[in-house]
């Protein structure tokens, strides 16, 4: 009996040894270098962290990738890594790269993450998923040993001009230009930020029976122009049927999404929230600057 009793306890100590020899001998998360070198839909990515010396960067530090997969840069134009310039291609990477961990839940509701670029990343949150520049994040939390890395479905092209400059240079805006330096609004929309600009074109403007910008009041022209003015990024993404959004003004803006008038009925129409004006249609979305995002409507919001 005490016999047995004797291999069973040494049975039993050498099955919890290799039951720990097991456990110590798992595997290790890989670095993100390692991550995306070995991920079968990181196969561009990996060339172009190559192709820019970025990649061995990524074995050590801590850092979060928006990693744009193999069809991430077919839907953008971009089917040869070797044929984009290297300066483009470098910012475009470090533009994708943040020197900071942040999984999927410390994602901001509304604000920017600064990259690596030093330029601002627009990160947004809410029901309708987990956007950056208003590009959904297709699989989150994908983690590494010293970072995390976030699959994208567009790759992040990194802005060089602010709002106020993106407006200034096309003549299609020029009555919205006017109308800002008359209300002394134009050094808000080219200070640093997360803005948001509902920007109506020269015929905007005319839809809405306005041919002449200087012929209205200074007082009700200010108002108008702060209503087409948001302090936080909002993206395509970020509007929801019948949700509002605070202006400049105050006041909140209105969305709908989808609805007579709308292409293919899935568009996004804002309108002024205490007005009987017909709804603008967001034409152009997603317009992204240095410091904010533009929405070209067709019409200019009226009170």
């Amino acid at each position: 009996m005490k016999s047995l009793m004797l291999v069973f306890a040494l049975l039993t100590v050498f099955a919890i040894g290799c039951t720990d020899q097991i456990e110590n001998s798992a595997a290790p998360n890989p670095s993100l270098a390692q991550l995306i070198s070995q991920h079968p839909d990181y196969t561009t990515l990996n060339a172009a962290l190559i192709r820019t010396n970025l990649l061995d960067d990524l074995s050590t530090g801590n850092y979060t990738i928006f990693a744009p997969d193999n069809q991430a840069f077919i839907v953008a134009g971009i089917t040869d890594i070797n044929a984009v310039p290297l300066t483009k291609l470098d910012s475009m990477m470090k533009y994708t790269l943040v020197s900071q961990v942040i999984n999927s839940g410390a994602l901001p509701a509304s604000d920017t993450i600064k990259s690596v670029l030093g330029r601002n990343i627009f990160a947004s949150k809410n029901s309708n998923g987990r956007f950056v520049n208003g590009m959904t994040i297709r699989l989150a939390d994908i983690t590494a040993s010293n970072g995390i890395a976030h699959t994208i479905t567009n790759v992040l092209i990194p802005p060089s001009q602010t709002i106020s400059a993106i407006a200034a240079a096309d003549t299609t805006y020029s009555f919205f230009v006017t109308a800002l330096a008359l209300t002394n609004l134009s050094a808000t929309i080219a200070a640093p930020g997360k803005l948001t600009v509902f920007m109506p074109t020269n015929a905007a403007f005319r839809a809405a029976g306005i041919v002449d910008v200087n012929a209205l009041p200074v007082a009700t022209l200010t108002t108008i122009m702060q209503y087409h003015i948001l302090t936080t990024n909002t993206f395509a993404s970020d509007f929801t049927h019948n949700g509002t959004v605070v202006t400049l003004q105050g006041g909140t803006v209105t969305s709908t999404i989808g609805g007579v008038g709308t292409v293919g009925g899935a568009g996004i129409q804002v309108r002024i929230t205490s007005s009987t004006q017909p709804g603008s249609l967001i034409t152009t979305q997603n317009i992204v600057a240095t410091n904010g995002v533009i929405q070209v409507i067709n019409r200019l919001m009226l009170p």
